[in-house]
């Protein structure tokens, strides 16, 4: 577990179980809230880094000192740089963010970081070069163990929510963090998304008799908007909707498994976590560097 500015990531190499249950209570609970959550994932993390200067003059310095600690690919943009760290394992994560704040403070420049899982083949000049993400709503995405607790826990939230299966989904212009913390309390996991295109994951598995054809009982479920991927391997299937609409798509998911009686492993994540990231760094950064 480390910290740097207002973020507080945690991180297991390897683990049977979810380490971290408790301190994501604690997070909702201290007013924070959970952006970013993997739980045996097997995706390749990494630092989103973004450092900020006051004089645009200085950055020289810093860009060539990170270029001889090879922490990384930076592209400047006015005063800051911004590049993804790669860490590897626990011990690594630590080294890499006492590092990058050492290198900020040697330097006077703020910092800011995010641990993020990282696309493949990734162009990070191109996610710079993209619009801050505009959501118009909040989204909290709670998953709990059993419909049940899901029911229990939506039966006195108000607004926009959809109840499906284990899942909860509340779309709302605002809402705070009491919200997530109560989910954790009754068992659940929460997660904030503030992307405006959410991405609605399912992976449907069929033992012995292979992948199941989810796509086509899908498709009335979906409008010209959706934009649908598969991929099938062994005896599961994998359908992804990237969506303005989740809560649509993720209530059609759960319908399917019961219908086509087939085990199913949905998850809700935002459409660009990286980008979304990004410009929190910059947006992190330079409020530091209008306080000094």
């Amino acid at each position: 577990m480390t910290a740097l500015g207002r973020v507080v990531m945690l991180y297991t190499d390897m683990t049977l179980g979810d380490d971290f249950p408790a301190l994501r209570t604690l997070l909702w609970k201290r007013k924070g809230s959970m952006i970013h959550a993997e739980i045996h994932g097997h995706g390749q993390l990494a630092l989103a880094t973004v450092f900020g200067v006051k004089d645009a003059a200085s950055l020289g310095a810093l860009e060539r000192v990170m270029e001889k600690e090879q922490l990384g690919t930076f592209f400047r943009h006015a005063n800051q740089l911004h590049g993804l760290v790669d860490f590897w394992g626990v011990p690594s994560l630590d080294t890499k963010v006492a590092k990058l704040k050492a290198l900020a403070q040697e330097h006077d420049a703020a910092v800011a970081v995010e641990l993020v899982d990282v696309p493949k083949n990734v162009r990070l000049e191109q996610r710079l070069a993209s619009r801050a993400p505009h959501t118009g709503r909040l989204r909290l995405w709670a998953l709990f163990k059993s419909a049940e607790a899901a029911a229990r826990y939506a039966k006195d939230l108000s607004g926009d929510v959809t109840v499906a299966g284990p899942h909860v989904l509340l779309e709302e212009d605002h809402f705070g963090p009491r919200l997530g913390y109560l989910a954790q309390r009754q068992g659940g996991t929460a997660l904030m998304l503030t992307s405006k295109r959410v991405v609605v994951l399912g992976h449907f598995t069929q033992p012995t008799r292979g992948p199941p054809d989810v796509v086509p009982h899908l498709r009335p479920y979906l409008t010209a908007d959706d934009r649908v991927e598969s991929t099938t391997w062994n005896d599961t299937l994998s359908v992804q909707v990237n969506t303005l609409e989740p809560g649509r798509v993720l209530k059609a998911l759960v319908e399917l498994e019961a219908v086509l009686g087939v085990r199913a492993w949905i998850r809700v994540n935002s459409d660009n976590a990286l980008a979304e990231a990004l410009h929190r760094l910059r947006e992190d950064v330079d409020q530091e560097l209008r306080r000094r």
